[in-house]
């Protein structure tokens, strides 16, 4: 995943080689994923979307992971899920919950779920467009 974000205007590009898409969430809600951008991985001669762009409103955050999180599974076989990660996400962020604390709980749940060793890699980027911050940078 590849992206390229304006913090001025909320103007996020990105592409993705095959990474989950990462979802935004508006206001404590997750609103869509960004299901765009598909591009295969480095080095292989395939023809992609290209790069794709979306509007970012302030307050927003982007939720990026990668499979080894929402594939994560369970002493019964279960998967963690996408569904679960975005309610988990939206319940601590309405909670009021600060950025890297939500991150820590997203986490935690992770593991716990799994219970064992990952197999694989899991991964969880919580990104908050602050328009604050944005109102400090120069122009």
């Amino acid at each position: 995943m590849l992206l390229d974000f304006d913090v001025r205007s909320g103007r996020l590009r990105y592409v993705n080689a095959g990474h989950p898409a990462p979802v935004v969430l508006r206001r404590g809600r997750a609103v869509h994923a960004l299901t765009g951008g598909r591009r295969p991985p480095l080095g292989l001669n395939l023809p992609g979307d290209g790069i794709d762009e979306v509007r970012l409103e302030p307050g927003d955050r982007l939720l990026l992971h990668t499979d080894g999180v929402t594939e994560a599974r369970d002493a019964a076989g279960e998967m963690f899920g996408l569904s679960r990660l975005a309610d988990l996400a939206e319940r601590h962020i309405g909670s009021g919950l600060p950025g890297p604390e939500t991150l820590r709980r997203l986490s935690r749940a992770v593991v716990e779920h799994r219970g064992a060793a990952s197999r694989d890699d899991a991964t969880i980027v919580l990104m908050e467009w602050s328009g604050d911050a944005a109102a400090r940078v120069e122009p």
